[in-house]
């Protein structure tokens, strides 16, 4: 078996998980057998692993994308209440502007809640793409900007400059994963 079928293994043994660590192994021994086909082999077996991995996992792969854009969905939702009071002097307006970064802290903590541990923080991170990044892409497409102006000298990102709105919302998304993941009763399956 050559070095290439050994990188293959090793990143089938780590998508098919600990639960599946056996049969891995048992196709890996086969590869050993097979000789000038053990990389043939190995692509199957990476690729089976996959597929393997999506019909176990396809609850959490659903909702990574749904509670990635839940905090845009919920700003939506709270833009007319929360206009309609600050119009009425009832709240300041910086409460408006930073409103939607803690508009993404539930949905963090519910993918703690969800699944505890690093496939979380790792979901965290796309939900934070899917949340913040796609949107802006979108609107970048439809109004015929170039990206660069996200980042300009003027603009600003949940009131603050974009290196630091963009942490911050990152830190946010991390921090509700840390939380939902530290609570007492996780959520069953």
């Amino acid at each position: 078996m050559n070095s290439f079928s050994r990188i293959l293994f090793r990143a089938a043994r780590w998508i098919a998980g600990p639960e599946r660590a056996d049969w891995v192994d048992a196709m890996e021994a086969e590869a050993a057998s097979a000789g000038a086909q053990s990389t043939a082999w190995a692509i199957g077996c990476l690729w089976a692993s996959i597929k393997d991995r999506l019909s176990r996992e396809w609850r959490f792969l659903l909702a990574v994308p749904l509670l990635g854009f839940g905090p845009l969905l919920l700003s939506l939702i709270l833009l007319f209440p929360m206009s309609w009071l600050w119009h009425h002097g009832w709240i300041p307006k910086w409460l408006i502007d930073h409103s939607a970064l803690a508009e993404m802290l539930p949905f963090a903590f519910l993918l703690g809640r969800i699944r505890p541990g690093r496939a979380a923080y790792v979901a965290a991170t796309i939900c934070f793409a899917v949340g913040v990044i796609v949107p802006v892409a979108m609107g970048w497409i439809a109004l015929g900007l170039s990206p660069a102006t996200a980042f300009a000298s003027y603009a600003t990102w949940y009131m603050f400059s974009p290196a630091v709105g963009l942490s911050i919302a990152l830190f946010v998304w991390l921090g509700g994963v840390w939380l939902g993941s530290r609570s007492r009763h996780p959520i069953r399956r």
